[in-house]
């Protein structure tokens, strides 16, 4: 948009701001005056028009997050109709010697743009932003669901299997210390009647030899 800003400021303030000397003197060189503060009332509606959001501190973010780099591109102010119009009559102020505040108080009044109509641009982006959030937490919650709670069930169902298996991990030491505990009794079992049976033996085996020995000596006689 070309802007022509002298059309739009009153007489005195474009006399102020922009006429120059048609005859200077190069012999007396004139100080350089001062652009004046132009002082525009602030229009009572924009005192009291606000916003249903209630306005929070921002958290710590990382200069070079780029989730706020997006969401700041979504969701400019500058990007907008209303945005663009404002800045584009800001703009035409840049050598004016304006404060910014001052130069949106004239860029409002010089556009028409009322404060309402910034307001509810804002609030429509920051409407926009809250239904962004929505949509992001629904993103994260399905992510969460996928690629989270899926793993922890998955989890518990290994770790309620280990338990399981630990069980019978367990049932199988106690049966295996049982057997131990009766191969010990029936190895001392067995070992106790071997040791019986030579005992027996022996000795047996030393009576029938008395007996032929007796016997020999008695068929020989």
């Amino acid at each position: 948009m070309n802007f022509d800003i002298k059309s739009h400021l009153t007489k005195g303030v474009a006399d102020a701001l922009f006429t120059e000397d048609d005859n200077p003197k190069p012999q007396q060189e004139k100080p350089r005056p001062q652009a004046p503060v132009v002082d525009i009332p602030v229009p009572a509606i924009i005192r009291n028009v606000t916003s249903p959001y209630p306005h929070t501190a921002p958290a710590p973010v990382a200069a070079d997050n780029p989730l706020l780099a997006d969401l700041r591109t979504r969701t400019s102010f500058e990007s907008t109709p209303i945005g663009q119009q404002l800045q584009s009559f800001i703009t035409g102020l840049d050598d004016t010697g304006l404060s910014d505040t001052q130069k949106i108080k004239t860029s409002l009044k010089l556009s028409h743009i009322t404060a309402a109509s910034v307001i509810d641009t804002l609030n429509g982006l920051q409407a926009l932003l809250a239904t962004d959030k929505q949509k992001f937490d629904a993103q994260m919650t399905a992510a969460t669901t996928k690629e989270v709670d899926g793993r922890q069930q998955n989890m518990a169902n290994i770790n309620s299997q280990i338990q399981e298996l630990e069980s019978q991990l367990n049932a199988l030491r106690n049966t295996a210390s049982d057997l131990a505990t009766e191969i010990d009794s029936k190895t001392r079992q067995i070992q106790g009647l071997k040791d019986n049976y030579k005992a027996a033996f022996d000795t047996r085996s030393g009576e029938i030899s008395t007996q032929i020995s007796h016997y020999q000596s008695i068929l020989q006689g």
